[in-house]
Formats: structure tokens, sequence, C-alpha cells
């Protein structure tokens, strides 16, 4: 069966990071942690941004 190109994903499978506040998405990225370091993702954590990886909430 062939790909549907509009529903298949960059780099053939690669995680969709997203980083959200109150629900809304504020940064999206195929790059790891949306290309933040691990001290920035948790300081933003403290600010009440939420890190997701597919969809799913990622836990500190």
């Amino acid at each position: 069966m062939a790909e549907n190109k509009e529903n298949a994903q960059p780099g053939g499978g690669a995680v969709r990071y997203e980083i959200r506040k109150g629900g809304v998405v504020c940064c999206a990225s195929y790059l790891p942690l949306c290309g933040y370091d691990l001290l920035t993702i948790k300081k933003m954590q403290e600010a009440g941004y939420e890190l997701y990886a597919d969809g799913k909430k990622v836990r500190r």
C-alpha cells in the first residue's frame, strides 16, 4: 500500500517534541527536546511549561 505523504513524518518516524503551556503549543520540533538543553527544559517546567513527545507528556 502506498504511503500517504500528507501524514508522513520527516525523518521516517522521528519523535515530534512540543512545549506547551496552558494547552497552547509554544514550540514544536523534531529536534530532541526542541533543541533546548536539559537545564533550560527544567527551568521551563518550573515556569509552568510542559514537554510532550509524540503527544505524550514527558515526566521529569
